[in-house]
């Protein structure tokens, strides 16, 4: 089974309609549907897409973001994984190591999930997943 890491670019432009790279994520979303793989996400990249529609789009849309999630983690089409102290850890080398890169602390963590896990494929247009040796679909 093929897997692939979604980051919070590709939740945002799935769910703002308004988003300019809603259509492109659209695409790309029942393209990798269609060729069969399967989804992976984090807690914290959940909670910072959830919180970037909250504000970008409003409540209702961050709520039914929410729903989107259930049924897909129910439907076993999603595996939504929690960041752990060791993940944390990893992520902290992470930042640190590359203090030259403007990584947020939520894709170093994402980096360390993808590499624990292991992923090397990612549904974004983040080109700091191309910087730490990852394959973006956007």
């Amino acid at each position: 089974m093929k897997r692939i890491f979604i980051d919070t670019w590709a939740w945002v432009a799935l769910v703002d309609r308004q988003d300019s790279n809603h259509v492109k994520a659209d695409l790309t979303n029942q393209q990798l549907l269609d060729d069969g793989y399967f989804f992976v996400t984090s807690n914290l990249v959940f909670g910072e897409a959830l919180t970037t529609l909250r504000y970008q789009v409003g409540y209702e849309d961050a709520v039914r973001f929410r729903e989107i999630l259930t049924r897909l983690i129910k439907g076993r089409l999603l595996k939504a994984l929690r960041v752990t102290e060791a993940i944390e850890e990893e992520a902290w080398q992470i930042f640190t190591k590359y203090h030259d890169q403007d990584f947020s602390w939520v894709d170093c963590t994402s980096f360390a999930i993808m590499k624990r896990e292991p992923l090397k494929e990612v549904f974004t247009q983040d080109h700091h997943f191309r910087i730490m040796g990852f394959i973006t679909h956007s």
